[in-house]
């Protein structure tokens, strides 16, 4: 509920946020607040944490080579 609140007010005023963080934060902020921080699990919170970072460079790059194929032969 808290993710789908947070997604609805972005969406109203016009943020741009990314769904699966929101709901991958909503989650993990549901564990610690069930069981405290021993209810983790690290190997999911190193590859939601490697997400947040490679997202944006891993979309530049991407958007720079598709950018360069479409401009050199279409």
């Amino acid at each position: 509920m808290a993710a789908a609140a947070v997604i609805g007010v972005a969406g109203f005023t016009g943020f741009p946020v990314s769904t699966t963080h929101v709901l991958s934060s909503g989650i993990a902020g549901a564990m610690v607040a069930s069981n405290g921080t021993k209810n983790l699990n690290s190997n999911t919170l190193r590859n939601i944490a490697l997400a947040w970072v490679l997202t944006l460079p891993v979309c530049i790059i991407l958007s720079l080579v598709l950018f360069v194929i479409f401009h050199l032969f279409v």
